[in-house]
């Protein structure tokens, strides 16, 4: 896991965006 720190930072946020956005699909249904 050599990535500069930029990457897993915004690799952080895409992930907590994604369960974000999959909490609301669920919370919809």
């Amino acid at each position: 896991m050599g990535f500069p720190n930029i990457w897993s930072k915004e690799e952080t946020k895409a992930n907590a965006n994604a369960k974000q956005i999959d909490r609301l699909e669920k919370s919809r249904q």
